[in-house]
C-alpha cells in the first residue's frame, strides 16, 4: 500500500465518535480527541494539564490519583487493561453511563503514559430500557389477550391469520396449527365465508374503516348452531405493516334469553288484557243485579211502618252494603279501564286541575271545616282526567284520615328540577307506620277497619297505577298522630324520565280556603 494513502493517526482520532483521552502518571490531560468536546462539552483548551478526574462525579473523583498511585505501585488494576461501565461527569454537572476502556502506553523519559477511551452509553442505555419495557409491556399485553374471555384474531393485510387468543381456540374447538397462517375465509367449514362479512373485511382495507357488532348465524364445527358478532378495526404494526384485529362475541344463549323474554311479555299482555277484560265484565254484570237489590231495599225503607225495629236495622245495613259494593265496583272498573286507555298527554295546569278539584269537593271540604293551602303548581305534559283523579283521591284521603276534633289542614306544595316536578300532599291527620307504605298502594290494603274509615281500599291503588302510567313515582311519608306526606314524582315531559330528587322550591301561593 502506498505511504500516503494510509490514514494518519490524528486524521482517525478525528473522525472516531467515542472520546479518547491521554494522561500521565499522574493524571494529568495530556491530550483529547475532538469527541471529547462533545460528549464532555469542554473545549480542549479547557482539559489539557487539567487532572481526569474532573470528568467524574464523587467519590470516583477523590478516590481516582490514590487508585493511579496504587496501581503504578503493584501493578493491581480494576479498569487498565480489562474496562467496565462506569458514571462520568459533563461540564454542566449531569451525570451520564459511559464504557472506560484504558491501555497503557510507552515509556517517555521514566515517564508512563495511559489512553482512555470512552463511549457514551446514554442512547444504549436508552434503548436497552425502551426494550426491557417493550419485553414487559409485550408481556404483560399478553397476558390480557389471553385473559380476555371473548375469542379475537389478527388478521394480515392478505387477510391470513397472524395469531388468536387461547379463548379462539376453546371457543371454536381449534388447534393454532389448524388457524395460523391460514385464510379466515377457509378456517373450519368455511362459516366466515359470507359474501356480507367479505365485504366488511374488505371495506377495511380499503376505506379504513371499522365495523362493529355484525352477525353471523351458522353451523360451526364441533359447537353446533351459534349466533355470534364480529367486530373488526384495523391495527398498525409500528407504522409498517396494517393488521385487522377481529373480536368475537356468542350471543347465542342472550338471543335465546331475548326471544324468550318477547314471548313471556306477549303472554303477560295478552293475560293482562284478559284479565282486564275479565274484571270490566264481571264488574260490569254484576252492577244490574246490585241495582235491583239497592232499589228494592228503598222500597222496604218506604214501607218502614209496616217493618219491626230490628227489620229497618237490617235494611239500613243491606241498603248500606249495596251502596259500597257499587262503590267498588265503579272503582274497580275505572282501575281495570286505566291501563287500556290511550294516553293522551296535553299540557296540564296543575294549578287548574286543583281548583277544579276543590270546587268539585266543595261540600265536603265545607261539611269537614277542611283548610286546603296550594302553592304555585307547574304545567306539565299528561291526562288531564287521570291526573285530577289522582288530586281528588289524595285530598279526600287526607280528609277522611282526619284526627278527631281536629280540623283537617293540607297544603299542597311543588318542587321542581330539570325534567321533573315534585307535588306534596301533606296533611295534619292521624298518620300511618311507614312501614306498611308499600301495603298502601295495592288493591284492597287497609290499615284500619272498614267500620273505622269508609272506602273501597282502591283509591291509592288508582292513584299508583296512574303515576306509574305516567312515568313517574308516588310514596309516602308518615309517622302515627303526626300526619302524612303523599309524595308525587312526575316527568313534566311524560316521554322523557325523571332525572332525580328535586332541589328548588316554587314558593308562591295561590289559595287558601278556610
Amino acid at each position: 500500500m502506498n505511504k500516503s494513502s494510509t490514514p494518519s493517526v490524528e486524521s482517525i482520532l478525528k473522525t472516531v465518535i467515542d472520546a479518547i483521552i491521554s494522561i500521565d502518571e499522574t493524571g494529568i490531560i495530556q491530550s483529547v480527541n475532538p469527541a471529547v468536546e462533545k460528549i464532555f462539552g469542554y473545549s480542549p483548551e479547557e482539559l489539557m494539564g487539567k487532572n481526569v478526574s474532573m470528568l467524574m462525579p464523587d467519590p470516583y473523583s477523590r478516590e481516582h490519583d490514590g487508585y493511579l498511585k496504587k496501581y503504578l505501585r503493584t501493578g493491581q488494576a480494576k479498569i487498565i487493561g480489562i474496562g467496565r461501565e462506569v458514571v462520568a461527569k459533563r461540564k454542566d454537572g449531569t451525570l451520564f453511563p459511559a464504557y472506560l476502556g484504558v491501555s497503557e502506553g510507552h515509556k517517555e523519559g521514566g515517564r508512563r503514559f495511559f489512553t482512555g477511551i470512552i463511549h457514551d452509553l446514554t442512547e444504549v442505555n436508552a434503548l436497552k430500557k425502551k426494550e426491557a419495557l417493550l419485553k414487559a409491556y409485550g408481556t404483560y399485553m399478553n397476558a390480557i389477550i389471553e385473559t380476555v374471555k371473548d375469542p379475537f384474531i389478527v388478521l394480515d393485510s392478505t387477510l391470513r391469520i397472524k395469531m388468536a387468543n387461547q379463548s379462539f381456540y376453546q371457543t371454536f374447538q381449534v388447534a393454532p396449527g389448524e388457524t395460523e397462517n391460514k385464510l379466515i375465509y377457509d378456517v373450519g367449514n368455511g362459516q366466515w365465508n359470507v359474501p356480507a362479512f367479505r365485504k366488511l373485511l374488505e371495506s377495511i382495507l380499503s376505506q379504513k374503516m371499522g365495523f362493529d357488532d355484525h352477525e353471523v348465524e351458522k353451523e360451526f364445527p364441533g359447537i353446533g348452531r351459534r349466533i355470534m358478532t364480529v367486530s373488526g378495526h384495523q391495527i398498525q404494526d409500528d407504522g409498517k405493516e396494517e393488521t385487522i384485529l377481529l373480536t368475537v362475541r356468542d350471543i347465542t344463549y342472550r338471543k335465546q334469553m331475548e326471544e324468550k323474554l318477547k314471548r313471556a311479555v306477549l303472554e303477560l299482555e295478552h293475560s293482562n288484557r284478559e284479565l282486564a277484560q275479565f274484571a270490566y265484565v264481571a264488574s260490569h254484570d254484576l252492577q244490574e243485579p246490585l241495582r235491583k237489590v239497592i232499589s228494592f231495599t228503598e222500597r222496604l225503607k218506604e214501607q218502614t211502618k209496616t217493618l219491626g225495629d230490628e227489620a229497618k236495622v237490617n235494611c239500613e245495613k243491606i241498603h248500606a252494603s249495596g251502596i259500597r259494593m257499587k262503590r267498588v265496583i265503579e272503582d274497580i272498573l275505572y282501575f281495570s279501564r286505566i291501563g287500556s286507555q290511550e294516553k293522551a298527554f296535553e299540557e296540564t295546569d296543575l294549578n287548574r286541575i286543583a281548583q277544579d278539584v276543590i270546587s268539585d269537593l266543595e261540600l265536603k271540604i265545607l261539611e269537614t271545616k277542611t283548610k286546603i293551602e296550594v302553592k304555585e303548581l307547574p304545567k306539565i305534559q299528561a291526562n288531564k282526567s287521570l291526573i285530577r283523579h289522582v288530586f281528588q283521591n289524595l285530598i279526600l284521603n287526607s280528609i277522611k284520615f282526619a284526627k278527631k276534633d281536629v280540623r283537617p289542614d293540607i297544603i299542597i306544595d311543588c318542587y321542581s328540577q330539570d325534567n321533573s316536578v315534585e307535588i306534596r300532599f301533606k296533611d295534619n291527620g292521624i298518620g300511618f307506620d311507614e312501614k306498611y307504605v308499600d301495603r298502601i298502594f295495592k288493591p284492597f290494603q287497609r290499615l284500619h277497619a272498614k267500620q273505622e274509615y269508609d272506602g273501597t281500599g282502591i283509591g291509592l291503588s288508582i292513584c299508583h297505577k296512574i303515576v306509574t302510567q305516567h312515568g313517574g313515582t308516588i310514596t309516602a311519608k308518615s309517622k302515627p298522630g303526626e300526619g302524612a306526606t303523599f309524595i308525587v314524582m312526575l316527568p313534566i315531559n311524560a316521554h322523557q324520565g325523571i332525572p332525580g330528587a328535586p332541589s328548588k322550591i316554587l314558593s308562591k301561593e295561590v289559595q287558601v280556603l278556610p
